[in-house]
């Protein structure tokens, strides 16, 4: 069980929108896994939230605030909200959790999402790696092919058919 780092209530497992959080009854406060912050908040935010936590816990300073679930004191991380404000948020570098007080969630910057039937433009790099690739898998496949084609024996290959004509031929 998880314990909320604020009221140190018993946090209650949620099913949210990409999957489930951790989230305090009493001070609505939440503890939501790094991964899954990332399906829908900016990667940007994110890493520098990751950065800045990494830095102030290698430095050795620590937050008040004790991780839910490993009970290790958590680093904070004080960055700019969607809308321009600070917010601190306060960082599990061991367990990858990361804490929101309540209203700090719909603060967070939202990853932008491509409209339907967008698709993102890749460089000429990438589209031509893409493409080597796709020939490399067809000429692999056409050397399986001829391998396996090469090893069945069929009619005018030689010495299965051959010998079984042969052994007819005797009786």
């Amino acid at each position: 069980m998880f314990e909320c780092p604020s009221c140190r209530q018993i946090l209650t497992k949620t099913q949210a929108g990409f999957g489930v959080i951790w989230q305090c009854p009493a001070c609505a406060g939440r503890a939501v896994t790094l991964s899954l912050l990332r399906k829908g908040i900016d990667g940007g935010f994110l890493n520098e939230v990751w950065q800045e936590a990494r830095g102030y816990s290698e430095a050795g300073h620590v937050g008040p605030r004790a991780c839910p679930s490993c009970s290790l004191r958590m680093p904070q991380a004080h960055v700019p909200s969607a809308e321009g404000t600070q917010i601190t948020v306060d960082v599990c570098i061991t367990c990858y959790f990361i804490w929101l007080d309540a209203g700090e969630a719909a603060l967070l910057p939202q990853k932008e999402l491509a409209p339907d039937g967008a698709k993102k433009e890749l460089t000429p790099q990438a589209r031509e790696a893409i493409a080597l690739a796709q020939v490399e898998a067809l000429r692999n496949r056409k050397e399986r092919e001829d391998t396996i084609r090469d090893s069945v024996p069929y009619p005018g290959s030689g010495s299965l058919w051959e010998s079984a004509l042969g052994w007819l031929l005797r009786l």
